[in-house]
């Protein structure tokens, strides 16, 4: 995608790490555990391949969330994975796929909700309760998809008729 990279991935994974935080504080999140999880950032306009599926590549960013307090004995990050996967395999929300559309589900695929599939994009997470990680997607996502609409809306006002990417400023101070 010309208006969103690896930068502006990372900097969503700051946002969803102090959103997590936010919930924990006011006790939205369980406090049962240290709220901890793992985050993917996906550029879902990758195509998919069923021989090598391509999903690696389209991996813009993946993370631990507050690494500080992570435990080892948590498959945050392999469910993360698997969600993300289901949700750019199927261009959906995991929810909508678990609760309404079991029947699409694969060997190996994970049957919690927890991922966003929105506008070409793909974020999971996984790490609280599956409603709570469909909700830090949620809130993930809106706010990448506004910040994309923001820098498109100023580089294209600036353009021809035809894309110049050449000709973009630096996106990173829009």
């Amino acid at each position: 995608m010309l208006f969103f990279d690896e930068s502006l991935a990372e900097e969503m994974l700051q946002f969803a790490e102090d959103y997590l935080n936010q919930l924990s504080a006011d006790g939205i999140v369980q406090k049962i555990m240290p709220h901890v999880g793992f985050m993917y950032i996906l550029d879902a306009t990758q195509p998919f391949d069923p021989s090598d599926d391509g999903f690696e590549n389209a991996v813009l960013a993946a993370g631990k969330l507050n690494v500080d307090d992570w435990p080892k004995d948590k498959p945050y990050q392999d469910i993360a994975k698997a969600k993300a996967r289901l949700a750019w395999r199927e261009k959906r929300d995991t929810m909508e796929i678990v609760d309404k559309e079991p029947w699409r589900l694969r060997d190996g695929d994970c049957r919690y909700a927890g991922a966003i599939y929105l506008k070409g994009i793909v974020i999971s997470f996984s790490g609280v309760e599956p409603y709570n990680d469909d909700k830090i997607c949620r809130r993930t996502s809106s706010h990448l998809v506004a910040i994309l609409r923001t820098r498109a809306e100023s580089v294209l006002a600036k353009q021809s008729a035809f894309i110049d990417s050449s000709k973009f400023p630096n996106l990173s101070l829009i």
